[in-house]
């Protein structure tokens, strides 16, 4: 049986807390909540779903509103 990559091994999973990984998703949720209003004021889409539809459909999307 082939050995599985070292990205797919779990061994570490249970090292992180909950705590400490809930902090984690706070740290970037809240940044995240206070930018989104002002980016979507000018952009339809974030970049990522952007770069996702304009693949997606094989045609760039416009951006701007």
């Amino acid at each position: 049986m082939a050995s599985s990559p070292d990205f797919l091994k779990f061994g570490d999973v249970d090292h992180h807390s909950g705590n400490h990984t809930g902090g984690m998703g706070e740290n970037q949720s809240l940044p995240d909540l206070a930018y989104s209003p002002a980016w979507l004021r000018y952009f339809r889409f974030g970049p990522v779903e952007w770069l996702w539809r304009s693949t997606t459909y094989w045609k760039i999307q416009p951006l701007r509103r």
